[in-house]
């Protein structure tokens, strides 16, 4: 039987049968790099900084909500503009985290790349495992390539990788944590025990390969030339998804 402890909301403990599991979920989004040379957008993940650290979103404990039944317990909780529920199912060994990414604000003219993070006492081992295109899994290790000699200079985004189905960590097989997605993602493990997966991103910059224009995708867009400028319209574009989390 699985028993998931909270603190502000947030998920801090999960515990199944013999297994306790350190394990705190966060929202945060690194900063699109805008520069004079290889900006973020829609093919290229670039943060502003290379070794920039996640800008942690806390949550508000004024919209923590618990609704409960014979079935579910579900807790809502609001980050501003990222609203999450986390759902326990009665019987079930598995977590769902139900989330919405609204208009990811752009007034400071940053571009912003949301992501979902857990972080675990899991002793990973710089080690990593995400799925072939939802079949195998591959080993990653983290800042390494096993075919040539790798010289890092992006130690985020050199990182990340696709995750179509899973990505998960594990403690010398003793202990495990993954984390199933409904949509191909990148995902990654920066640091010992963690897993992060990118949601949602909102960029201010074109970044040269191909699209011609940046991305930032909203309610509507004014046509192009020769009928219009092509301006934005309305509010960023507004996303729904989960995460299921299995120790």
């Amino acid at each position: 039987r699985m028993k998931v402890y909270f603190e502000r909301g947030m998920i801090s403990k999960i515990v199944m049968d013999d297994l306790k599991m350190d394990v705190l979920a966060e929202w945060g989004y690194y900063t699109s790099f805008d520069g004079d040379s290889q900006d973020s957008g829609a093919y290229i993940f670039r943060p502003a900084m290379p070794d920039q650290e996640l800008k942690i979103l806390k949550p508000i404990s004024s919209s923590i909500k618990i609704i409960e039944n014979k079935l579910v317990k579900e807790i809502h909780v609001s980050f501003g503009w990222i609203h999450q529920i986390v759902k326990i199912y009665r019987g079930k060994n598995y977590v769902d985290v139900e989330y919405t990414v609204d208009n990811i604000p752009i007034h400071d003219q940053i571009g912003k790349e949301i992501v979902h993070r857990l972080r675990s006492n899991i002793r990973s081992n710089s080690t990593f495992y995400t799925d072939s295109n939802g079949r195998e899994f591959q080993k990653r290790q983290r800042s390494m390539r096993q075919s040539w000699d790798f010289i890092e200079f992006e130690p985020i985004a050199g990182n990340y990788y696709p995750v179509n189905t899973a990505i998960f960590i594990e403690d010398t097989g003793k202990a495990s944590l993954t984390v199933l997605t409904d949509r191909s993602q990148g995902g990654s493990s920066l640091k010992n025990g963690s897993i992060e997966l990118m949601v949602h991103r909102r960029t201010l910059k074109d970044d040269g390969r191909g699209v011609g224009e940046a991305l930032n995708e909203t309610e509507s867009i004014h046509a192009n030339e020769p009928y219009g400028d092509g301006s934005r319209i309305g509010d960023g574009l507004a996303i729904t998804g989960f995460h299921r989390i299995v120790i």
